[in-house]
């Protein structure tokens, strides 16, 4: 068993990663919040960590930043719903999120060697 140490937990994701989660999860499936929870965590997000509000909270600013898009859907049974999808400016910051990331992962991979190795 490994010793927590109190300094990273591999669940604690940043925001921005949580955006850009958010952001392919509804460039993948346009949804409403309720349903990204689950498509979240089917990622591997664990989605205890985050009230509801927080979810929303990022859908709200996503749309004010022109990221995502929402309407309001209407069933026959239950209330209705918004549904979000992505714009073109939030596919473009998608695209341009995952290739820093690349960038980042690559440097952590160096970090961590370098630290496993005694550095």
């Amino acid at each position: 068993m490994k010793a927590n140490c109190g300094c990273c937990h591999w669940n604690d994701y940043g925001k921005d990663v949580l955006k850009a989660a958010i952001l392919a999860v509804v460039k993948n499936n346009p949804s409403h919040g309720y349903s990204l929870l689950s498509d979240l965590q089917e990622l591997g997000f664990d989605i205890s960590k985050y009230h509801p509000s927080v979810i929303y909270r990022i859908l709200r600013n996503l749309e004010a930043e022109g990221l995502l898009e929402s309407e309001w859907q209407t069933f026959k049974a239950g209330p209705a719903r918004r549904v979000y999808k992505i714009t073109q400016k939030g596919e473009l910051f998608l695209k341009q999120w995952a290739e820093n990331s690349k960038h980042y992962i690559v440097f952590l991979q160096k970090l961590v060697e370098f630290v496993q190795k005694g550095g």
